[in-house]
């Protein structure tokens, strides 16, 4: 019995997807993630890009819950708790971003650090956040951190959360460019 694999990316002669992707994008950037979302949810593709995509704007809307449900379901193998090393970086860092967002910082740590692309920018991102966050717990938050109990101190972002497109592929429809401007910071809970 043969199972439909998922597509990875949007190819040339998807390009009624293509368009949405790209105008999602630049809604969600330019601060319309409800709008992106509702866009992409009339697109009838279901390729992991387009999945990513929706998780992403599901994160900016502040629906962590349906962002971590969704990214999880992108990136950990069926029924397990590990991820598939074939699922594209950034939609792994999307669920480590989502998990710290949702507050479990431990969750994002354990597997940012089953990521092997340790030097991709999203991972490197993250890790630096996380550095930071660390930096700023008082030592007796930081004694609770090292015997595994949350500080209470939520972790602080620069920039909007999420990844629709991997900062190391050129190519519009395997990715896109990330934009560049300036992002206000965003608190996790």
């Amino acid at each position: 019995m043969k199972t439909r694999q998922k597509k990875q990316h949007l190819s040339q002669n998807d390009s009624s997807a293509v368009s949405q992707f790209q105008k999602a994008i630049v809604l969600a950037d330019s601060g319309s993630p409800d709008q992106a979302l509702a866009l992409l949810n009339h697109s009838h593709s279901r390729v992991d890009l387009i999945e990513n995509a929706r998780g992403v704007c599901l994160l900016r809307l502040g629906n962590v819950d349906g962002a971590v449900h969704l990214f999880r379901s992108l990136v950990l193998a069926s029924g397990c708790t590990w991820m598939k090393p074939e699922s594209p970086v950034i939609q792994r860092t999307n669920l480590c971003t989502a998990l710290l967002i949702s507050g479990r910082v431990s969750g994002c740590v354990e597997l940012l650090s089953a990521i092997e692309e340790q030097q991709h920018p999203s991972v490197v991102r993250l890790r630096q956040t996380l550095e930071s966050w660390r930096a700023g717990l008082s030592t007796l938050q930081r004694i609770q951190w090292f015997f595994g109990l949350d500080p209470g101190v939520p972790v602080s972002f620069t920039g909007l959360p999420g990844d629709f497109v991997d900062p190391e592929l050129s190519t519009p429809l395997a990715s896109s460019q990330p934009s560049v401007r300036s992002r206000p910071p965003v608190h996790a809970a």
